[in-house]
């Protein structure tokens, strides 16, 4: 027996009330939370009055939102079969003969397409405001500028200001997480941005606070060309921060990310955070629908005679914690090369639906 349309659009439209009522509940304290923290690090900084702090605030919303989708789907999805339950609805279905796998696939459908949306459709957006975001705490709360900029056809461009003035670097490849350069150029600068000189060297080894160049040719306006086996140029960066320069994963949307891997690769430098990302926008539709099967496991068990509340609330936030905790585990252990990239990106959402259809498939045989 299939279920029909009206029965499919009723449960899909108590879902997505419910999962509105959700994210408007989580929304706001997630607004909150962050609007607190905001203010907390811009206090004793006059140049970040109120006006900043909402800006920042207001522009961080929407990743926020990306974060707390997967719970929100899990709650909702908690509500509203909950309360399908409560009513005898869902007993009403089971007992005319659909299955559980058929009362969920409306709630299931909207949720893969749900992730779908956010990630084609929202995620761009979130990239958008978060590179705002960014670049206003570059400028009101870390007090500096971006330092590298990196392109498939130009390569690295790095800036840095000196004690007289500035340099700035550019390299054909990068290597060794960013402190070995080739094809090195670096126009001086002074502290008028009058121009100075320009140094060519074949490699430049970031060593002990200073740049270590071979091969070095030297030239500057009204001067004759000067040949160098070795220059030193002082330098404050390590490699740490020229790596912490490039462009944030979360600046770039799903669309953006492989050709940028793809330069990141080609230029030297490590992407396997910009992968992690990229693997996790393509995990996060299954990682919704897991989401909702985990739900109907404690919302179709749901008994108000036995404490059925507590058991039900009690299990679907640890079992939020879990995917949350375990998330941040193989996620840390892939960024630092303990497991694959994929394997760190899918597992949460392959562990999460596999043991909600395991639930599910011992729900409807008992």
């Amino acid at each position: 027996m299939r279920l029909s349309w009206t029965l499919s659009y009723y449960f899909g439209k108590h879902f997505l009330l419910a999962l509105a009522t959700v994210i408007a509940v989580l929304a706001g304290l997630a607004f909150l939370i962050d609007l607190v923290e905001v203010l907390g690090r811009t206090s004793g900084k006059e140049q970040a009055g109120f006006a900043v702090v909402m800006k920042l605030a207001i522009l961080q919303m929407p990743m926020l939102l990306e974060r707390i989708a997967p719970f929100a789907a899990l709650f909702g999805a908690l509500l509203s079969l909950v309360r399908l339950n409560a009513s005898s609805e869902v007993v009403v279905a089971r007992a005319a003969g659909f299955s559980v796998w058929q009362i969920l696939l409306p709630l299931l459908t909207l949720s893969l397409f749900i992730g779908f949306f956010m990630v084609g459709v929202f995620n761009p957006i979130t990239a958008v405001t978060y590179s705002q975001y960014e670049q206003l705490q570059d400028k009101y709360l870390r007090g500096k500028s971006r330092l590298v900029a990196v392109s498939e056809k130009n390569g690295l461009w790095l800036r840095e200001n000196t004690g007289d003035g500035r340099y700035v670097l550019h390299a054909g490849r990068v290597s060794d997480q960013g402190s070995r350069l080739e094809d090195v150029i670096i126009f001086n600068f002074g502290s008028d941005d009058s121009f100075i000189d320009r140094i060519d060297a074949r490699q430049a080894l970031l060593s002990d606070g200073a740049w270590q160049l071979t091969e070095v040719l030297k030239t500057a306006p009204g001067r004759q060309a000067e040949r160098l086996k070795r220059l030193r140029v002082g330098t404050s960066l390590t490699p740490e921060q020229i790596m912490e320069s490039v462009a944030s994963p979360y600046t770039l949307s799903f669309w953006e990310l492989p050709s940028f891997i793809d330069t990141l690769e080609k230029a030297g430098f490590a992407n396997v955070k910009h992968q992690l990302r990229w693997q996790g926008l393509l995990a996060f539709p299954l990682l919704l629908t897991a989401m909702v099967l985990i739900a109907a496991t404690f919302a179709l068990r749901f008994n108000k005679r036995k404490g059925g509340i507590l058991w039900m609330l009690g299990g679907c936030v640890l079992t939020g914690f879990f995917v949350f905790l375990f998330s941040n585990i193989v996620y840390s252990s892939a960024l630092h090369g303990g497991l694959p990239v994929i394997l760190g990106a899918w597992s949460p959402a392959i562990v999460s639906a596999m043991i909600g259809g395991a639930l599910l498939f011992h729900l409807e045989d008992g």
